[in-house]
């Protein structure tokens, strides 16, 4: 309630009064998701606005649709914009079914990573278990870790030599860690926290990435993953599929449920003595992405 009403209220001039204070030449709006576009109030702020600005798109689910009374000032907002940025390819596709716009004005741009090098960490496997990492926050609606621990509660599963680290934090911890007793994987899942020294902490100790998620955006896990030499089994949402080859450089499940999921993951472990292979694959294929898009980089 509160929100709607400071959306009502007060919202418009706070955005106003930002503008005034600053008097920018040039206007730069970060996005959490597509969908803060459908707000009137910020359709109103930006379709007055008399300086040119720039909108940068970081999330948009395949699922999201709006009330059809919104769609043309979305629109609007995006037609006036000078460009309308979107970490990935996907994204902008998703975006041009929703409001009916091509965007002739988009471009594809590149958040930062977050390791100070790159390059390909020997794949070491002297105990004979396969070490699997899900990075990222734990939030089972968005990364889908719940997923994961169903497949890997199975009988079969659980006759096999690996262990799943979990690295990050967030408000499904305590879900995570009861299904993990309930289901009695206590031996092999462990909660790691965050890290700051990914490429260290994360990859120098894990094979594989795997990253179940339900919609992302381009993932900066998965690309740091990639620059250090390693593969991952991933859903095919957001840019996944954009960074990732099925079957060259990584696997890539065909829809966001848990029987795709487990297909991927099972094709993944018959091929584990072929990750560092795969791994090597990955980081050429995330260099090479990087490099392509490089010219965008200016926004960071």
């Amino acid at each position: 309630i509160w929100g709607k009403l400071y959306e009502v209220f007060f919202a418009h001039k706070r955005l106003i009064s930002i503008v005034n204070d600053f008097k920018p030449n040039d206007i730069y709006i970060n996005l959490g998701g597509f969908c803060d576009l459908e707000l009137r109030v910020y359709q109103k702020f930006l379709l007055d606005l008399d300086v040119p600005f720039n909108l940068i798109v970081h999330s948009n689910p395949e699922n999201s649709y709006w009330n059809f009374n919104k769609i043309k000032g979305m629109q609007s907002v995006c037609k006036k914009a000078k460009t309308v940025f979107f970490v990935s390819n996907r994204l902008k596709e998703i975006a041009e079914r929703q409001i009916g716009y091509d965007f002739p004005n988009g471009k594809i741009i590149l958040n930062p990573v977050n390791i100070e090098t790159s390059g390909i960490l020997p794949m070491e496997n002297k105990s004979k278990v396969w070490v699997f990492a899900s990075v990222g926050r734990l939030d089972v609606s968005v990364k889908g870790q719940a997923i994961l621990l169903q497949i890997l509660k199975s009988d079969v599963w659980k006759e096999r030599n690996w262990i799943l680290n979990f690295y990050g934090s967030g408000p499904d911890e305590a879900y995570l860690r009861f299904l993990v007793k309930e289901w009695n994987l206590e031996g092999k899942v462990f909660f790691k926290g965050f890290v700051l020294n990914i490429r260290k902490e994360v990859w120098s100790d894990n094979h594989i990435l795997l990253l179940p998620s339900y919609y992302e955006g381009m993932p900066l896990t998965l690309v740091e993953a990639m620059l250090c030499g390693r593969t991952a089994v991933v859903t095919d949402v957001g840019g996944n599929s954009e960074l990732l080859t099925n079957g060259v450089d990584g696997f890539i499940a065909n829809a966001t449920n848990k029987k795709s999921f487990e297909i991927a993951l099972e094709k993944a472990w018959n091929q584990r003595r072929e990750w560092s292979t795969y791994g090597e694959n990955a980081f050429f294929s995330a260099k090479n992405y990087i490099e392509k898009h490089s010219n965008n980089l200016y926004l960071y």
